[in-house]
This record gives C-alpha cells, sequence and structure tokens, in this order.
C-alpha cells in the first residue's frame, strides 16, 4: 500500500487516514464537516470514510477532494523545493588518489 504522502485522497479514505494529515483538519473544517467535534464520529473515524461523511452531511465530495489534494500537491511541492541536495559522498581513499593524481 502506498503512503499518503505519496497517493491522493480519494472517496474511500477514512476520516482517520485524512486526519493524519496535517492540513486537513483546516481544510475539513472549511468545508463545514461537523464529524471534527463529534465524539460518537471519534469512535467510528476508522471506518468512516469521506464519501460516507459527505453523503450524510450533504458535502460536496468532488470540492472536498480537489481542495484535499490540491493542498497536499502543494504541500509536497514545498517539500521537494526545500530539500538541499547532498554532495556526493567522497572517501579518504578517494581524495588521497585524486592528489597523487
Amino acid at each position: 500500500m502506498l503512503s499518503r504522502a505519496t497517493r491522493p485522497f480519494c472517496p474511500k479514505s477514512t476520516l482517520a487516514e485524512v486526519l493524519k494529515w496535517k492540513n486537513a483538519e483546516e481544510i475539513l473544517t472549511k468545508h463545514r464537516l461537523p464529524c471534527l467535534t463529534c465524539p460518537l464520529a471519534k469512535l467510528e473515524m476508522e471506518r468512516l470514510t469521506l464519501a460516507q461523511v459527505c453523503h450524510i452531511y450533504h458535502l460536496d465530495l468532488p470540492n472536498l477532494l480537489k481542495d484535499l489534494n490540491r493542498a497536499l500537491i502543494k504541500t509536497k511541492a514545498s517539500k521537494k523545493a526545500g530539500q538541499k541536495r547532498r554532495k556526493p559522498h567522497t572517501t579518504t581513499r578517494q581524495k588521497k588518489a585524486v592528489k597523487k593524481i
């Protein structure tokens, strides 16, 4: 199974899976998802999918997925941009060989 960092959210993504991602709560709140504060939902987050939650609360699933995945892509892009390229590792033996040349 691919990790959250390498695959997009889909209708079958569980609420617990979505909430593992740091920006998810902000986006779910923007879409007025009431489950975040519901005590019963906290017990069922492992089983509740985005499709089920959107159906129950009459939320726009395609728009929610679009916003979640767009933010996920932005997060991935900013992480890649922030990573510094490493210099190739050179052993002491290689350094001595270069000095002899």
